[in-house]
């Protein structure tokens, strides 16, 4: 099977006629050859070999790079049940790790609201909280997933006229290429990103 990687071009040494090569476009393998150098521009390669060699996928591996952002604020007023109010699907299997961020605050000092992760309307993450009106940020790690399976983030008013509000739910994972002809590399390359869509009830 064929993977889809973007590769950064100058991982890439000798590239023929690398100036008629597109930023972000394909790359095939017969013009490539050599090895790993350092991380530029991005390409794309269809392929489970580099100029012959054998190369190894990593499964998802949750990290700090954002690969999907569900980034506008939305608010609960006053509601001491927990609400439905953030929700991205995943439209592919995963295998691996990924993290769920995502911020919070009070709109008046004091007043604590909360928030927790759910996958598919069932909690999975810890009750979470903040009485601050400057946004705190939350993760929480989630295992293998499912095409369309639910990430949502529910909020709490916790006090009758309260307001919670949370923004910028998003997921941060690493994927792509670990090995290369047999040789380990010192970091991920080239991430394949899951398809995924930002869905607020």
């Amino acid at each position: 099977m064929n993977h889809q990687v973007g590769i950064r071009s100058s991982y890439l040494m000798g590239i023929h006629d690398h100036s008629s090569v597109p930023e972000g476009g394909a790359v095939p393998l017969g013009s490539i050859s050599g090895h790993i150098k350092a991380p530029h521009d991005a390409l794309l390669i269809d392929a489970d070999t580099v100029d012959g060699e054998n190369v190894k996928f990593s499964s998802c591996v949750a990290s700090a790079n954002v690969r999907n952002s569900n980034d506008a604020v939305v608010t609960l007023v006053g509601i001491l049940d927990y609400t439905k109010k953030k929700e991205i699907r995943i439209d592919s299997d995963t295998l691996g790790t990924l993290r769920v961020l995502w911020k919070m605050k009070t709109n008046v000092a004091n007043d604590r609201v909360y928030s927790r992760l759910y996958l598919n309307g069932v909690a999975v993450g810890n009750e979470e909280f903040t009485d601050s009106t400057i946004y705190a940020e939350y993760s929480h790690d989630l295992g293998v997933l499912s095409n369309g399976d639910l990430i949502q983030i529910w909020l709490n008013s916790g006090g009758v006229g309260f307001t919670c509000s949370v923004k910028e739910q998003r997921l941060a994972y690493d994927k792509g290429i670990t090995e290369i002809g047999g040789e380990t590399l010192d970091a991920i390359l080239a991430t394949e990103i899951y398809p995924a869509t930002n869905q607020d009830p």
